[in-house]
């Protein structure tokens, strides 16, 4: 009888074993799933960030050129010496009535 409780003992040892590595499997799979998951994202930030950061060399390579300031300066609103500035004050009226447009100009800054 000693040596049947001892191979009942070992059994119940070892399926409690293989049922404890399966959920030990079952974790590290979900846990590399995850990182797999960050990794993806990771990558996909940096080549957002490496397509900002040759956008940006672009744009700093152009700074020294007349034309990129000038393109700049007209986004920003300033004008050239001696233009005159134009602004719509009632824009509904160019999409209803085009032959009736107001145009006011403003005084010179």
């Amino acid at each position: 009888m000693r040596k049947r409780v001892r191979l009942i003992t070992v059994v119940i040892i070892a399926i409690t074993m293989v049922v404890c590595a399966l959920l030990l499997v079952n974790n590290l799979d979900e846990e590399i799933a995850g990182l797999e998951n960050d990794l993806k994202k990771s990558e996909v930030a940096l080549r957002v960030a490496q397509q900002e950061i040759g956008e940006i060399n672009t744009e700093i390579s152009n700074m020294d050129k007349a034309s990129y300031i000038i393109a700049r300066a007209r986004e920003l609103g300033y004008l050239m010496p001696g233009e005159i500035r134009f602004v719509v004050v009632n824009p509904e009226v160019l999409a209803d009535n085009p032959d009736e447009i107001i145009v006011e100009e403003l005084p010179q800054e």
